[in-house]
């Protein structure tokens, strides 16, 4: 079994990815021959924006490679951590945002209102994302718990996106090949 990189976000729980299931893995470089490729998992955050006139929706941002500067960023007018393998959902591409939204929380320059971690994760790039409309993303999501379960099974879910017009993408999310199990 191979586990990966902890999620650790200021004072979120801290589980440990362990690969329970074989899939097929993300290239990240050509490995020697005979030898698998690595799987890359990076930082994502889902936040709560909450606008000054009472209104809010929900950021997506995801890191395109560990340790990256932009994000990559989507406005979502749901939380999309605890959707069902099959949901559909809109996001609306958004301006790369800084790192430092990953772990941060409280009000946003300009008077723009406040924002909120309402769930972290991490993700593999299964295909790189393309902008221009009919472009397309899919990456494999595991969304962390915030409770005190000492152990529980988590499947991770494939969410596959299409590009459509004026930025908007169309995301689904089908049940993915891989389970983890997440242990402190």
């Amino acid at each position: 079994m191979q586990s990966y990189r902890a999620i650790d976000k200021a004072g979120w729980k801290t589980p440990t990815l362990t690969r329970v299931a074989n899939t097929p893995d993300m290239p990240t470089s050509d490995p020697p021959p005979g030898e698998p490729r690595a799987r890359v998992w990076v930082d994502m955050v889902l936040l709560r924006h909450d606008l000054p006139d009472g209104t809010h929706h929900h950021d997506w941002l995801i890191e395109t490679t560990p340790g990256a500067e932009g994000l990559v960023s989507f406005r979502v007018g749901e939380r999309i951590d605890g959707l069902a393998a099959g949901a559909v959902f809109e996001a609306q591409a958004m301006a790369p945002h800084r790192a430092a939204y990953l772990t941060y929380e409280g009000p946003v320059s300009g008077g723009r209102g406040e924002v909120r971690r309402v769930a972290t994760g991490q993700a593999s790039w299964r295909v790189a994302m393309t902008s221009s409309a009919g472009g397309a993303a899919s990456l494999e999501v595991a969304w962390a718990k915030r409770d005190n379960a000492p152990r529980s099974l988590v499947r991770t879910h494939e969410y596959t996106g299409m590009a459509e017009a004026d930025g908007v993408w169309r995301f689904t999310i089908s049940a993915a090949e891989l389970s983890a199990r997440v242990s402190e």
